[in-house]
């Protein structure tokens, strides 16, 4: 919690509000695990460095738990999902 309340602060926010356990995930890796929601004000604007980019492909692993799920690159408005390219 800390490291979350500390990023949030040093990118511009404050955490106005925190919802916990709306609902639960169904990971085999982790059953126990159950979702928080936080309601977050800007009270500074800071530019992020990858603000417009896209974020690397590595980062996104293990995203949602341990499975071997193929994340879209981006979805269009209509939901369609477009995969990554292979380069």
């Amino acid at each position: 919690m800390y490291n979350i309340q500390k990023f949030v602060i040093n990118n511009g926010y404050t955490i106005s509000e925190m919802l916990c356990g709306l609902h639960k995930y169904h990971l085999p890796d982790n059953p126990i695990l159950a979702s928080g929601y936080f309601v977050m004000e800007r009270v500074r604007y800071i530019q992020h460095p990858w603000s417009n980019s896209l974020v690397p492909r590595e980062y996104l692993k293990r995203f949602y738990g341990d499975n071997e799920i193929e994340l879209p690159h981006y979805i269009e408005e209509n939901g369609d999902l477009i995969p990554w390219k292979n380069e």
